[in-house]
C-alpha cells in the first residue's frame, strides 16, 4: 500500500514542518514586533520554544501560523513566497487554519484611532470552557501602561467579552475614550455619570457627567489575561 493510499485511509496527513530556511525571516519579524518575550506573550507559544525556533529548530504550521499573527506578518513572508517585508501595522490574513483553532482579532490605538488587526489562536474549546464565551464575541488587547497594577501589568495580553459592554461595578473594562483604548474599573453614579478609575491609590478617580457619556465608550469586560511569569 502507497504512503498516499495510507493516507486517504486514515485521514488527512498531519500538518507538516516547514520549509528550512524561514530561521532568519522569524529571527526579523519577532526583532520588530518587540522581542522574544513580548512575541511569546501574544502568541502564546512557550519562550523556550520560540527560543529553539529561532536557533532553527524545527517549527510546525499551527505553531507558525500564530506567530506569524503574534509578529503581524504572512505565513507566505515566513516560508519565502513574498520577498519584500511586510509594512507595520498591516493586516495579513494566513491562508487557513488548523482544526478546532480560533483567530481573535486584535486590538490597539494610535493617535486617536483605534485600528484592528489579525490577532492570536486560540483553541475554541478551551476558550469556551474557561470563560463560556462565544470565540467570535471576543477581541484580544495588550495592556499598555501600569496603571491597573498589580491586576494587569503593561504587556499582559488581554481578552475582551465585547458583547459584554454593560458596566459592571468595579469590573474590568476596555475603554476607548475619544479613539483611546485603556483598561479601567468603571462604576455608576446616582445621577448616571460614571467613575473612571486606576488600580493606583494616588490617582483621583475621573468624572464622565451624564451629559458627557458619548466620550467614553465601552467596548468590552476583561474575561482573560495572559502574563508572563516572574
Amino acid at each position: 500500500m502507497s504512503a498516499s493510499q495510507g493516507q486517504a485511509r486514515n485521514g488527512a496527513a498531519k500538518p507538516s514542518a516547514l520549509p528550512t530556511g524561514c530561521t532568519e525571516r522569524l529571527r526579523a519579524a519577532v526583532q520588530r514586533a518587540g522581542g522574544t518575550k513580548h512575541v511569546a506573550i501574544r502568541s502564546g507559544v512557550a519562550l523556550s520554544t520560540l527560543g529553539s525556533y529561532l536557533a532553527g529548530g524545527e517549527m510546525k504550521l499551527a505553531t507558525a501560523m500564530q506567530l506569524c499573527a503574534a509578529c503581524n506578518v504572512s505565513l507566505a513572508w515566513l516560508v519565502g513566497e513574498m520577498q519584500a517585508y511586510p509594512a507595520q501595522a498591516t493586516s495579513w490574513h494566513a491562508p487557513g487554519k488548523p482544526d478546532g483553532l480560533v483567530r481573535v482579532r486584535r486590538l490597539a490605538s494610535s493617535d486617536e484611532v483605534v485600528h484592528q488587526f489579525d490577532g492570536v489562536l486560540f483553541d475554541a474549546a478551551w476558550l469556551r470552557a474557561q470563560r463560556d464565551c462565544e470565540p467570535r464575541h471576543l477581541a484580544a488587547f495588550e495592556a499598555q501602561s501600569g496603571a491597573m497594577e498589580p491586576a494587569v501589568a503593561r504587556g499582559d495580553l488581554l481578552l475582551i467579552d465585547t458583547e459584554d459592554t454593560d458596566i459592571q461595578s468595579l469590573a474590568l473594562h476596555l475603554v476607548d475614550a475619544d479613539g483611546e483604548l485603556i483598561i479601567r474599573r468603571l462604576e455608576r453614579t446616582l445621577d448616571g455619570g460614571v467613575l473612571v478609575r486606576t488600580d493606583r491609590p494616588r490617582d483621583p478617580p475621573q468624572v464622565i457627567a451624564r451629559g458627557a457619556r458619548e466620550t467614553l465608550r465601552v467596548v468590552g469586560r476583561v474575561v482573560w489575561r495572559g502574563t508572563k511569569i516572574v
